[in-house]
């Protein structure tokens, strides 16, 4: 379980992180059952069969285990550092195999780490754009419906005007009566439409200026309210003052009354 990778060489990168020694205990002793030894099984098994200052002490519980186990192999490895779970003991005794397998699963793990948080960065900012857009969107509706009516009437009037035009070039076309009818008709619809939308608007205005008199009468009538419970208080200061002067001239005759 040595790190094999040269870390002077500038091309190779030591993706396996080593944790600071800890005293007495330098080696491991671990045993460990994977899937591909157990048929249908999902999850891999691991047992700290023991932790020691040297490998020679590791090496001989390794020998004692086996006599008393022998349904499951022990590995040595070293306290701090990474190391390959495999149920083949020749590929955990190959350093260099051990080496590259571990390079590349760290690497890996490492690259679909980050790949992870700059998804769930983007998803944030995402959200944030978004949020931000809700409240930009949501203080825009009352100008966006103004906006909107006010397109509409310009829409009508465009329609309007073009329905005049129409007419006139009907009217050198067919018989005047009869187009000059027709274009009323719809003239008179078009202006229909325009006064009930101009009452519309009238009366949502209007409604909007009750209510901000109301908010402005309760506003008032809080201030009041407020204004009488500090002259309250007021009173009540100075009465406890009074009461507290008739108390000490009561004390006073009292003791005189005594003498």
């Amino acid at each position: 379980m040595q790190n094999a990778v040269n870390k002077k060489d500038p091309v190779c990168i030591d993706h396996l992180d080593e944790d600071e020694p800890i005293s007495r205990q330098r080696f491991v002793c671990l045993s460990f059952i994977t899937p591909e030894k157990v048929k249908g099984a999902k999850h891999s098994m691991v047992k700290v069969r023991g932790v020691y200052e040297t490998m020679k002490e590791a090496e001989t519980r390794c020998e004692e285990l086996t006599k008393v186990d022998p349904y499951f192999d022990v590995f040595v490895g070293e306290v701090g550092k990474w190391g390959l779970i495999t149920n083949d003991p020749e590929k955990a005794q190959n350093v260099a195999y051990q080496e590259d397998e571990m390079q590349k699963l760290a690497e890996g793990y490492k690259k679909n780490l980050n790949e992870t948080k700059k998804m769930e960065k983007q998803r944030k900012m995402d959200l944030l754009r978004e949020g931000d857009y809700d409240k930009t969107d949501r203080r825009s509706d009352k100008k966006a419906e103004i906006a909107a009516r006010m397109k509409k009437k310009l829409e009508e009037k465009k329609l309007k005007k073009q329905l005049l035009e129409e007419a006139k070039d009907k009217l050198e076309e067919t018989d005047t009566n009869l187009v000059l009818k027709e274009h009323t008709e719809k003239m008179v619809s078009k202006e229909k439409q325009l006064n009930d939308l101009e009452e519309e608007i009238n009366e949502k205005k209007e409604l909007s200026k009750e209510e901000s008199e109301r908010l402005k009468q309760t506003d008032n009538l809080v201030k009041e309210k407020e204004k009488e419970v500090k002259d309250v208080n007021k009173n009540i200061k100075k009465i406890e003052k009074l009461y507290k002067k008739l108390k000490e001239k009561q004390a006073q005759k009292s003791a005189q009354n005594s003498a």
